[in-house]
């Protein structure tokens, strides 16, 4: 028998109403589905149906005691009773990745390019469709994002998101705040906060 510990990004959706949670799910789908999902709330056969026609890997948490995760904004990184009680060496791993050269992109991403990396993103170019960015560190693209971008930063930088799909510490963000104008996405209390950057 193999046993291998492993640190799991999820998404945890207290569903109110099925209606709400399915256009919420059809708009999110490209990121939701790379994730496993906590379910809370009303979870209807019909939702648990088409969760599995999707191939979505999903666990309803009504009346699950889970207490050794930690929370992430709207995600959480689960982890094992003596992950937790390490978390003061977590925090200094996570100063390490502030000293990783940030990674530069002086092109275009077209699609099927990936970019993971532990330090800062910074792409002088388009994220097109089919292209992906995961950062540990923060995020500048300046131009027009398409694809699909997770950072885990202190902030971003973004020209538009188009047809894109954009996570921010946890936080899905709404296309419709963009507008082609270079603005600075940074966490606040609430989960995050949009400025102009001009």
């Amino acid at each position: 028998m193999k046993v291998k510990q492993k640190n799991i990004r999820i998404f945890d959706i207290n569903i109110e109403d099925e209606q709400e949670f399915f256009e919420y799910f059809e708009k999110n789908l490209i990121i939701l589905k790379e994730y496993f999902l906590f379910l809370s709330g009303k979870i209807t056969p019909t939702i648990e149906n088409y969760l599995h026609e999707k191939g979505i890997c999903f666990k309803d948490i009504n009346g699950c005691d889970i207490k050794s995760f930690q929370k992430h904004g709207n995600s959480h990184v689960l982890n094992s009773p003596e992950k937790v009680a390490q978390s003061s060496v977590v925090v200094q791993e996570k100063n390490v990745c502030e000293a990783i050269k940030p990674k530069i992109v002086n092109k275009t991403l077209r699609s099927g390019e990936e970019i993971i990396h532990d330090g800062s993103v910074v792409v002088f170019g388009r994220v097109n469709s089919g292209a992906k960015i995961i950062s540990e560190g923060s995020v500048e693209v300046f131009g027009v994002v398409d694809g699909m971008i997770q950072c885990d930063g202190d902030y971003m930088i973004l020209k538009g998101i188009n047809k894109g799909h954009v996570i921010f510490n946890g936080d899905i963000l709404d296309n419709e705040e963009f507008d082609d104008k270079l603005k600075k996405v940074i966490k606040h209390s609430e989960g995050y906060m949009i400025k102009d950057v001009f």
